[in-house]
């Protein structure tokens, strides 16, 4: 008998995930990431709720320093850097499918199941991450960083669902009481998606925060406004600019170096190549260059580019034929080739 360990949020996905395999007649118990000191108790108790109509063990395991170290701080000085983070492919990475899957193999489990909406398989002996049956709700993207050596402990029955209707559903034919749960939306740790008032409340020197400095327009060069603080602009942004032109202007490039925002038109954001560094390769790569699609933030369309390596860790991205706008240094680029199967996944730099 094979013993999964379930990674439980108390949500309807990872409870189903836990039913899915309870049903399947295999040995189960559940395991939840105490990720802060103060915050977590509703997730806790969802999930020990969970448990219990399933009938199920359930630990808790401990992560909050990890997780201040690995996503919290990195959140925070990806901001201040002036970069755009992803925290949840950090958290999968380093955490939720590193530190938890060892807490679960140290219980006795031979794998960690998850809610995510991805396919992780073997074909011919060589292990895959796929895109989901589900486009919609599709989450290879945030596992992308993830490496082979972790993601072949990792199983994730809820990949061959293509609605999450039909997931409530098996919800309500389990008996599980959250089968109409809401899904989460925002970051886990900051609250009402307010990610300013977070960093605000958890950085010692906010002068590094409320910094004024020079907004240049990209066209002339020249100065036409001032900033209220990097870290309340992203790529792409329009709102809170406040600068009169003949036509709306997007923040186009952050500079901590020199506290400078630059600003230009629409045209201006389209991006035809930038690099990738931190190179997860999930398949082997045998090509100095070679064609396939990208994803560059999640929830967006895959786009078609040649890739060029640099090396093992760098690789280049051109796109082809698209003009895609606001790609954030620091966001995940997820590489796919035409089957839907993960090719790798870095971090985008525009250097």
């Amino acid at each position: 008998m094979t013993t999964y360990a379930v990674a439980l949020s108390g949500g309807v996905d990872s409870s189903t995930t836990a039913a899915i395999l309870l049903n399947e007649g295999n040995e189960v118990f559940g395991v939840t990431m105490l990720t802060q000191s103060s915050g977590c108790q509703s997730v806790i108790e969802n999930a020990s709720n969970v448990a219990k109509q399933l009938g199920i063990k359930h630990y808790i395991c401990d992560v909050t320093n990890e997780f201040q170290t690995e996503v919290i701080d990195y959140f925070i000085h990806s901001y201040i850097n002036g970069t755009t983070p992803n925290p949840c492919a950090i958290c999968n990475k380093k955490i939720k499918l590193n530190k938890l899957l060892i807490f679960a193999q140290e219980k006795g489990a031979d794998y960690l199941a998850t809610g995510h909406y991805a396919s992780i398989e073997y074909i011919n002996n060589n292990l895959y991450l796929k895109e989901s049956k589900n486009k919609l709700k599709d989450q290879s993207y945030f596992l992308s960083l993830t490496s082979k050596e972790h993601l072949k402990y990792i199983k994730t029955p809820l990949s061959k669902i293509q609605d999450k209707l039909e997931t409530r559903e098996l919800a309500k034919k389990f008996g599980l009481s959250n089968f109409q749960l809401k899904d989460s939306q925002d970051v886990c740790f900051i609250k009402n998606n307010d990610y300013i008032a977070f960093i605000k409340n958890n950085i010692k020197d906010n002068t590094l925060i409320d910094r004024r400095g020079n907004i240049i327009f990209k066209g002339t060069g020249t100065i036409v406004s001032q900033h209220k603080g990097l870290v309340n602009y992203t790529i792409g942004q329009r709102r809170g600019l406040a600068i009169p032109y003949k036509e709306p202007l997007y923040v186009t490039n952050i500079n901590p170096s020199n506290n400078t925002l630059t600003v230009g038109t629409r045209n201006d954001l389209i991006v035809k190549e930038f690099k990738v560094n931190q190179v997860n390769w999930l398949l082997n790569n045998k090509e100095n260059e070679f064609k396939c699609l990208v994803k560059v933030r999640a929830g967006s369309n895959k786009y078609k580019a040649i890739i060029t390596v640099n090396n093992n860790e760098c690789i280049t991205v051109n796109l082809i034929e698209e003009n895609i706008t606001a790609i954030c240094p620091g966001q995940v680029c997820a590489l796919y080739n035409n089957d839907g199967i993960v090719v790798g996944a870095g971090i985008i730099n525009y250097n």
